[in-house]
């Protein structure tokens, strides 16, 4: 896989992480598949990101066409099949609870294509617990986003002890 292949992405989790990682997708021009459990947090999640845009805007950072180009990125759904079956690249950000987080992981290795790359935003947990149940670890990456995701250009990249290095440089 090359970096260039990455054309759609998830995001699993739409909270105070989730939906700066997808507001910071879709203004690098990927579309972005944004999942929670409930439609109301979506909502939120949503209003969230509208509100951003709209302070970028009235920042000087984009002009307003840029708001709709972006948010026409945007897609919101509840059901995790449809969040990840087409992803390329998957980010998860649900609470950092480690129970919580191997469940994930090894849902959406049975959801998800054999090659689409899946990292965690987690601040706190290591990849080998979380990723304890996949079976696929070459795959698997930390991708620790500063908060909040849209306005802090940082994210610290860590590799799992069986992670690819082509993964890596992905």
């Amino acid at each position: 896989m090359d970096f260039k292949e990455i054309r759609n992405i998830a995001v699993l989790g739409s909270g105070t992480m989730g939906h700066g990682i997808a507001q910071s997708f879709m203004m690098g021009g990927y579309p972005v598949m944004l999942y929670d459990i409930r439609e109301s947090i979506l909502e939120t999640a949503k209003a969230h990101i509208e509100n951003s845009l709209k302070l970028f805007h009235r920042a000087g950072l984009i002009e307003r066409p840029q708001i709709e180009s972006a948010l026409d990125k945007l897609t919101f759904t509840v059901d995790l099949k449809q969040a990840v079956e087409t992803a390329d690249f998957i980010v998860e950000a649900v609470p950092e609870d480690v129970s919580l987080k191997q469940d994930l992981f090894q849902h959406i290795e049975t959801l998800c294509r054999q090659n689409t790359i899946i990292a965690s935003n987690t601040s706190s947990l290591t990849l080998k617990e979380i990723g304890a149940r996949v079976k696929n670890k070459k795959r698997l990456v930390i991708t620790h986003w500063f908060n909040p995701a849209q306005l802090v250009p940082t994210v610290e990249v860590v590799k799992g002890e069986q992670t690819s290095n082509e993964i890596l440089d992905i």
